[in-house]
């Protein structure tokens, strides 16, 4: 058994073996036959040509109860001797006469299909078989049209094969395109996954770099914090030395002064009022400037 790639092959093999059996069958299989015999295998099914031969004897039911060996001039005599219709197969003599619903008329159609048609249709005037083995009794098939059936079933099987094979040939087509394209897309796909790659490394430097610039924000913020409470206190200490300075100014005005038990006058007790002054503020300076952290409540005094 050979073996088909596809289906266009398999057709094709059909093709040639239908050929070949249209040639093969085109030659009538009768050689070494006598003319009775070949007359009395007419309208015979292959598959029932053993009960025709010449060998056997021919039994049917004449009634339903009474069976009898019918001598061979008797088949195809055109007169219905069985009940079951079995010994004209190729006449129309039991047409309408027996109940047996397969009574039937085989067409050998050499070169062609075989066809199996009502027995009613023999010898109608009508050709019903191609090879006009129905009408042999009227002459009504002038030629055997078997072959021109044949190869006009070839031509339409041949245009069926055509058009396949040009579905298979579009088919593998899409095929192969549809095999670029995923090769195309496989190949964008990897690309695409190494630009997300890199697109995530970039994401995560970038994030880095936002990280690093908030610390350093924060750095500058803390610094400037620094820096203004060192104005802060520079100020605070700028003030504390004004005051010092005033106070001192005022202390040494009052040096020469002894009290000796006189009353200061008014300017004088305003000098002392001042020196108290900026004693005051000098020490609320210093405590801008330097001030104390809060106490911890939980350590004893």
């Amino acid at each position: 058994m050979p073996r088909f790639q596809d289906k266009s092959t398999i057709l094709t093999f059909f093709l040639h073996v239908v050929a070949i059996a249209l040639v093969v069958g085109s030659v009538p299989q009768n050689e070494g036959q006598t003319t009775d015999s070949i007359a009395r295998q007419i309208g015979v099914a292959p598959q029932n040509l053993a009960k025709y031969s010449e060998d056997a004897p021919f039994v049917c039911n004449v009634s339903e109860t009474e069976t009898v060996d019918l001598p061979r001039q008797k088949i195809n005599d055109d007169f219905c001797d069985c009940i079951d219709g079995s010994d004209e197969p190729g006449t129309s003599a039991c047409s309408g006469i027996t109940d047996n619903d397969d009574e039937s008329f085989h067409c050998r159609n050499f070169g062609s299909e075989p066809l199996t048609i009502f027995s009613s249709r023999v010898n109608d005037g009508i050709c019903d078989c191609c090879d006009g083995s129905d009408e042999y009794g009227t002459g009504a098939c002038v030629q055997n049209r078997c072959k021109e059936l044949a190869m006009n079933k070839i031509a339409a099987a041949k245009k069926i094969l055509d058009a396949f094979e040009r579905g298979v040939q579009k088919r593998r087509q899409y095929e192969e395109q549809a095999a670029a394209a995923e090769i195309r897309v496989k190949q964008e796909l990897v690309k695409k996954r190494a630009e997300l790659t890199a697109s995530k490394a970039l994401v995560a430097e970038l994030q880095d770099s936002l990280r690093g610039a908030k610390r350093k924000e924060q750095d500058q913020r803390d610094a400037l914090t620094i820096l203004r409470k060192v104005e802060d206190r520079g100020l605070a200490v700028r003030k504390g030395y004004k005051y010092w300075r005033r106070r001192a100014k005022m202390a040494r005005q009052l040096e020469g002064l002894a009290d000796n038990g006189r009353r200061l006058s008014e300017d004088e007790r305003r000098k002392v009022d001042s020196i108290d002054y900026f004693d005051r503020m000098h020490a609320m300076a210093l405590a801008a400037a330097f001030p104390q952290p809060a106490a911890d409540p939980r350590r004893p005094s």
